[in-house]
């Protein structure tokens, strides 16, 4: 639910990266939409955080982990943008950029959460996680746009970063609330143990990439991929 608010705040953050570029660098339009393509671009390449997740477990740990590194990634990069961004158009874009690669890796890990929590249940318990999890979202945007227009109507550079501010505190309840994810941690023995029960079974990387490959290679997953590309 957290993940999902955080996505509802980019909404309120990209108006604050308007006004504030326009303020200190005075971009037009279509350098705006550059910014927004290029900080955007993390959320293209999502099926690769899935097979990072999947293959790469970290001290044991499929999701806490990364859920807590990029949850602090996000924050400290945003932070980094709102005390040295000003002196320079490239170093504000990056952390922008790096901002929304840890919000793209979290939304993965939620999406995964979701999957698994509504896994042999009824469509209902489904249905009743995406409403949660799509209102969290929706919520946040209409809170964080009120309060950020708000905040950017005096329209000096310093009060934009207010907004900037809200947004640094909203993406820092990612890894506080990570902490507390129920997840048991992989060893080789409960690994072996859990193939053998018949229960999900870990892949290699390789098999991974195998399977990834087959499944774009199917004709109409392959069509809506180009679609989408």
């Amino acid at each position: 639910m957290t993940v999902y608010a955080v996505q509802g705040g980019s909404n309120f953050l990209v108006v604050a990266v308007q006004f504030y570029s326009v303020a200190i660098w005075d971009i037009g339009p279509s350098e705006f939409q550059h910014l927004v393509s290029i900080m955007f671009v993390p959320w293209t390449i999502k099926i690769i955080y899935g097979l990072t997740i999947d293959a790469l477990p970290i001290c044991g740990y499929k999701r806490k982990i990364y859920i807590i590194f990029f949850g602090c990634l996000g924050a400290v990069s945003m932070t980094i943008a709102i005390l040295y961004g000003h002196t320079s158009y490239n170093m504000h874009l990056v952390c922008l950029t790096l901002n929304q690669l840890s919000v793209a890796f979290c939304d993965v890990i939620a999406d995964a959460l979701t999957v698994e929590r509504t896994e042999f249940k009824s469509h209902s318990v489904a249905t009743r996680l995406q409403a949660l999890a799509w209102s969290s979202r929706t919520i946040s945007s209409i809170v964080g746009l009120l309060t950020a227009t708000a905040i950017i109507k005096a329209g000096k550079p310093d009060d934009v970063l207010n907004a900037y501010w809200m947004y640094v505190a909203l993406m820092m309840l990612i890894p506080i609330f990570g902490c507390f994810l129920p997840e048991t941690r992989r060893t080789k023995t409960n690994t072996a143990t859990t193939a053998a029960d018949g229960r999900r079974p870990q892949y290699t990387v390789r098999k991974i990439i195998v399977l990834t490959l087959q499944t774009l290679c199917r004709r109409h997953i392959f069509y809506s991929v180009l679609l989408i590309f």
